[in-house]
């Protein structure tokens, strides 16, 4: 006699832990220990949940995969709390021509304008800061996503708690003084990790705290393109339609 679980096996109603995962193309993030984590790195499409306090270095930490995917598509930022330093993005090779920032009067029309940049195919990757998703809007969005072959970054603006959403990726970011502590807190098709650190003292060693009082003024000036006015690089005006 055919037992019950033997009939939902067979209806495909059962998953099986020692069952392996369906491989997810990835791109590498440009950070060791993120790769490492992530079995490659981030997915080339979806949506991924990112709760992070202001200026801790979360931009930089995407810096590499937006440079990758900037190559011969657009990179847009939607609702960012500031503007965008082009003279950072200059230095890491962005091509500030193919950056787009757009700055809706509504939270609806920043979620329209994220979902038509996401699905239209032009766009490598989509940054938009949101207060937070309702899982209608999640399930677009991760649509839209896939769609149009495009990485979407959502940084949640209020810390709430909330149901877990149908996205790729979930993660938290924190402080740490050689760089920044990430937690997994959900991963489509992979097992979730523990928190781990990532090293940002290779890449920018006058931002980490260890490393800070190594450097003179001289250095901060040479190294941070912010501090250097020799080199201003401005964004290209656009206009609608």
């Amino acid at each position: 006699m055919q037992t019950v679980i033997d009939l939902l096996h067979s209806k495909h109603l059962i998953w099986q832990g020692s069952k392996p995962q369906h491989s997810v193309e990835t791109l590498s993030t440009g950070y060791k220990e993120l790769d490492t984590q992530l079995d490659g790195g981030l997915p080339c499409h979806g949506v991924v949940e990112i709760s992070s306090d202001l200026g801790i270095g979360e931009l930089r930490l995407l810096t590499p995969y937006i440079k990758t995917n900037s190559k011969q598509r657009l990179s847009v930022f939607i609702n960012s709390p500031g503007h965008l330093c082009s003279e950072y993005l200059t230095q890491q090779d962005i091509d500030i021509h193919r950056v787009i920032m757009i700055f809706p009067k509504t939270e609806k029309e920043a979620l329209w304008s994220a979902e038509q940049c996401l699905k239209s195919g032009c766009c490598g990757s989509v940054t938009l800061w949101h207060p937070s998703l309702e899982v209608h809007q999640a399930r677009r969005l991760q649509v839209a996503s896939e769609t149009g072959q495009c990485l979407m970054f959502l940084f949640k603006t209020e810390q709430k708690h909330q149901v877990s959403l149908p996205i790729s990726l979930s993660i938290q970011l924190q402080p740490e003084e050689n760089g920044i502590k990430v937690a997994l807190h959900k991963r489509k098709g992979g097992w979730l990790k523990s928190s781990f650190s990532v090293d940002m003292g290779h890449r920018w060693p006058y931002l980490v705290q260890k490393q800070r009082s190594t450097f003179t003024t001289n250095d901060f000036n040479h190294q941070d393109p912010i501090n250097n006015h020799d080199n201003v690089a401005h964004f290209p005006p656009l206009k609608q339609g």
